[in-house]
C-alpha cells in the first residue's frame, strides 16, 4: 500500500496538471508509438520553439485530472501512450501536432482528440482547427474585404458629384 506522503505528492501533481489544463487555449492528446527518437526529438523541438509543451503523461493521471471538469470527454480517448500537447494558443498545438500527424515518415503517430477553446474535437475537429489561416491573415482578409466597399462608395461619390457638375455647368 502507498504511503500516505506517496499519495499527497501524487494528489497535488493531479491538482497541478488539472489547473494546468484548464488554463490552456488547447489541449491535444495523440498516439505516439512508433516514433524514433530522432523523430520524437524533432518535434519536441518544434513544439518548444512555438511555445507548446508536449509530454507523455499517464493515462491513470491524465483521467484523474479531467474528472469532473469540462474535460471529462477526452477520458474515452485515453487508452494506450498518450502524448499531451498544450498551448495557451488555441489553434497553434492543433496546427503543429495534424502536421506531424499528416508526415508520411511519422505514419504512426496519430492523434486521439482534444479541447479547443472549451470545445471538445475528435481527430476530424483537430485537422479543421489546423487549416484556420493564422491570426495576421485572417485580419489581413478582413481588412482588405472591408476596404473594397468603402472604395466602391468613394467611387460612386464622385462619379455623382461629376453628373451634377455637369448638369450644373
Amino acid at each position: 500500500m502507498a504511503s500516505e506522503k506517496i499519495l499527497e505528492v501524487k494528489k497535488q501533481q493531479m491538482t497541478e496538471l488539472r489547473e494546468k489544463l484548464l488554463s490552456m487555449g488547447s489541449v491535444i492528446l495523440a498516439d505516439y508509438r512508433g516514433l524514433t527518437v530522432a523523430q520524437d526529438t524533432a518535434m519536441r523541438s518544434d513544439m518548444r520553439k512555438a511555445n507548446i509543451e508536449y509530454k507523455v503523461i499517464k493515462n491513470r493521471l491524465l483521467v484523474k485530472a479531467v474528472e469532473g471538469t469540462k474535460y471529462e470527454g477526452l477520458i474515452p480517448h485515453l487508452e494506450g501512450p498518450t502524448a499531451v500537447a498544450m498551448s495557451e494558443d488555441e489553434l497553434l498545438a492543433a496546427k503543429l501536432m495534424s502536421k506531424y500527424a499528416n508526415m508520411k515518415d511519422y505514419g504512426k503517430f496519430e492523434l486521439k482528440a482534444g479541447v479547443i477553446g472549451d470545445q471538445i474535437v475528435d481527430v476530424q475537429g483537430i485537422e479543421a482547427y489546423a487549416k484556420i489561416p493564422p491570426k495576421n491573415d485572417l485580419l489581413a482578409m478582413m481588412m482588405g474585404g472591408m476596404k473594397a466597399p468603402i472604395t466602391s462608395l468613394a467611387l460612386v461619390l464622385k462619379a455623382i458629384m461629376e453628373k451634377k457638375e455637369e448638369t450644373a455647368a
